[in-house]
């Protein structure tokens, strides 16, 4: 039976962290036999540096234990979809394996660098339907629109979200080049980095 895990982020590495353990195994196997192929020993080294350990039992031992916290992160309802929002505060324990997972930070996010569509979310809290991201407050120099009624009489894009969120207090703008779209909601900041046309339709505004 298939583990049901609270984040992408945990599958996509538990995912690959077995894979490469089970390496990892195979090799320790031939190693032990007096293999004298260069390449598996060299193989078997890269594999130790990714776990920090000498060898396979310890090394599925510790991993497992990391997965196992993982999965028990903590998670909300997202704000703004109504989708799985999970605080992966605690993914800092993954940091020894960020560089050999192949993790790319992108408007504040990780993404699996293989594949630029597994969106794996932030160290911070994440949701995995819209993609939002908790932040830090807007540049001094973004635009900011606060949710007061003549704003919201406006026709433009902070008038349609404060009309569907009347909890958010403000919104802001930093473009591609920063985070996207931010909304400041009970005190904290969210950001999301897609266009318009695509929050419409995960948003259902």
């Amino acid at each position: 039976m298939t583990k049901k895990f609270n984040s992408r982020l945990v599958e996509w590495v538990n995912d690959l962290g077995q894979y490469l353990l089970q390496d990892m195994k195979a090799l320790e196997k031939r190693n032990f036999k007096d293999s004298d192929v260069l390449s598996d020993a060299l193989s078997y080294i890269y594999l130790q540096k990714d776990f920090g350990q000498s060898d396979y039992k310890s090394a599925k031992l510790e991993f497992d234990q990391v997965i196992n916290k993982l999965q028990k992160l903590p998670t909300k309802k997202c704000p703004f979809c109504n989708g799985e929002m999970v605080d992966n505060t605690d993914v800092i324990i993954l940091k020894q394996y960020m560089k050999n997972f192949g993790f790319s930070s992108f408007s504040g996010a990780y993404r699996d660098q293989c594949n630029e569509n597994v969106w794996l979310g932030n160290l911070n809290w994440s949701c995995y339907g819209c993609e939002t991201l908790a932040t830090d407050p807007p540049k001094d120099t973004a635009k900011v629109w606060l949710n007061i009624p003549e704003i919201r009489k406006k026709k433009i894009f902070a008038s349609i979200v404060f009309k569907k969120f009347p909890e958010v207090e403000a919104m802001s703008l930093e473009g591609a080049a920063g985070r996207g779209w931010l909304l400041k909601f009970n005190e904290t900041w969210y950001s999301n980095s897609k266009v318009k046309a695509e929050l419409v339709k995960v948003w259902e505004l």
